[in-house]
């Protein structure tokens, strides 16, 4: 097999991945979020400067 030909089934292949991908991606947006998906999107939108991230930041002299 050339490397051409190789290349063109990688291509095929990939367009297949990526409408699964695409589908899959679809499928979640259609269901339900969990109530624990809803709490971590919650804290997700409000807290905006984690607790780690803040104790990280130098203090000013």
């Amino acid at each position: 097999m050339s490397d051409k030909d190789r290349r063109k089934k990688d291509g095929q292949n990939r367009d297949k991945k990526n409408q699964r991908m695409r589908e899959s991606v679809e499928a979640r947006k259609q269901q339900n979020p969990t109530a624990r998906e809803k709490e971590k999107h919650e804290a997700k939108m409000t807290d905006t400067v984690p607790e780690g991230a803040a104790r990280m930041r130098k203090k000013p002299d």
